[in-house]
């Protein structure tokens, strides 16, 4: 009987670990350089972090300059969460036709939320497709930032 305990408890811990593993950031480690030794420059995929809400707001605290995106769709721009003040809106549906709205300067951190951290994740990858470096999730979106007591 202890050996069949000792190998639940093993798959147990293994199957716990994988999750896990699957809650990291999304993007992983910065990716290197895009310059080249000519002069040009490619346009390299940048990176995505999902922040806990304490830490999206302190990374807004410390990067001032951070362009802001509110990912959530017209209707709940001004809803019972609000928006934070500093945002723009850019809904996902309208990213694709709105990318002229984004910095020029791929360098420039860009944070993304939403109202529950759906539409800010797939706006951030698409973000990041587009070269732009540094690029924030909030997890758990505006709801979860509100309930923190931001």
């Amino acid at each position: 009987m202890y050996p069949t305990i000792r190998a639940r408890t093993s798959m147990s811990l293994l199957v716990f670990g994988l999750a896990l593993a699957g809650c990291a950031t999304s993007g992983g480690p910065e990716p290197p350089s895009t310059g080249s030794g000519s002069g040009t420059t490619t346009t390299t995929p940048g990176y995505v972090r999902d922040l806990p809400p304490a830490d999206f707001h302190d990374y807004l605290q410390t990067r001032p300059e951070a362009f802001v995106i509110d990912a959530r769709p017209t209707m709940q721009w001004d809803d019972d969460y609000g928006h934070l003040d500093n945002a723009s809106q850019i809904p996902l549906e309208e990213l694709d036709d709105r990318v002229k709205d984004l910095p020029t300067d791929k360098l420039r951190p860009i944070a993304v939320y939403d109202q529950l951290d759906v539409r800010s994740a797939t706006a951030a990858r698409k973000i990041a497709q587009l070269g732009y470096r540094e690029v924030v999730t909030m997890q758990g979106g505006l709801v979860a930032y509100r309930h923190a007591g931001f």
